[in-house]
């Protein structure tokens, strides 16, 4: 697996969709290079801190509406943007 590859398959890997040869080849990756772990690494901690700063009270985060998500999402698309 390349950088680039593992770079497109990022999204689906923190969600845990990769098929399981695939995230073998890409774990493989993450073990060799070092450049791509810590990235990995890094993007992991985004989506931490960013789960934490929509914790509005004690109780937990609050809710995006899914509207609001699937427009993102759409959004990104559109320009070619990767997850």
């Amino acid at each position: 697996m390349t950088c680039q590859e593992l770079q497109e398959l990022l999204c689906d890997y923190c969600d845990g969709r990769l098929e399981e040869a695939i995230l073998i080849a890409f774990e493989g990756h993450l073990q060799v290079c070092r450049p791509c772990e810590q990235y990995v690494r890094q993007y992991q901690l985004v989506i931490q801190l960013g789960r934490h700063a929509c914790c509005c009270d004690e109780q937990g985060a609050a809710e995006v509406p899914e509207p609001l998500v699937q427009s993102i999402l759409n959004a990104r698309r559109d320009r070619g943007t990767q997850c």
